[in-house]
């Protein structure tokens, strides 16, 4: 019943930004190193060789609306409540002075005492948190986007090392709305 509110919810979220009453920006964060995600699924007996080692990973955050504008910030480091308050702080002069409202779910670096604490201050400058039950990563329109990136639009020479890596994933980034569009249903 909270999920169907929810969805409904989602949904009036999403007529308002197509209506340009406000922004609805999903984010969220992910991950890439030198282990290419390979989705399970059927494939011949034969041995299939895909290149892999440990390595650094590259951690992206992002935020994305349904019409495809997208910035992320990237780290060579592991993401912590006060990485997510830091770039949370730095997007929101870079928008417009419509409300906004980030959608996300509730990772414990976002709900943290000290994410908790910069609510209010976010809501004064405009912008506001809207959490995500758990179980319903779903709802959150960017995991298509990491899923595009990682399963469809990341070339394979992009493990052959780290630095390739993100050359690859910095130029995918850069496009995504022009040369890299996921379609949602509307």
């Amino acid at each position: 019943m909270k999920l169907k509110l929810l969805e409904q919810e989602i949904e009036e979220l999403k007529k308002q930004h197509n209506n340009f009453e406000l922004e609805l920006w999903f984010f969220d964060e992910t991950g890439f190193d030198l282990e290419p995600s390979v989705p399970y699924a059927w494939q011949p007996i034969e041995p299939i060789e895909v290149p892999s080692s440990p390595s650094q990973r590259l951690n992206v955050l992002g935020f994305l609306t349904q019409d495809n504008k997208f910035e992320s910030f990237c780290f060579e480091c592991s993401v912590d409540t006060d990485i997510v308050i830091a770039t949370l702080d730095k997007f929101i002069p870079n928008k417009s002075s419509k409300k906004r409202v980030i959608i996300l779910d509730n990772a414990s670096i976002h709900t943290s005492y000290k994410f908790i604490d910069k609510i209010e201050q976010w809501e004064k400058q405009g912008l506001f948190i809207k959490y995500l039950p758990p179980e319903s990563k779903k709802l959150n329109i960017i995991e298509i986007l990491w899923r595009f990136i990682k399963y469809t639009w990341l070339p394979f020479s992009a493990y052959s090392s780290f630095k390739q890596l993100v050359t690859e994933v910095e130029n995918i980034l850069s496009q995504i709305g022009e040369q890299f569009k996921v379609q949602f249903a509307t």
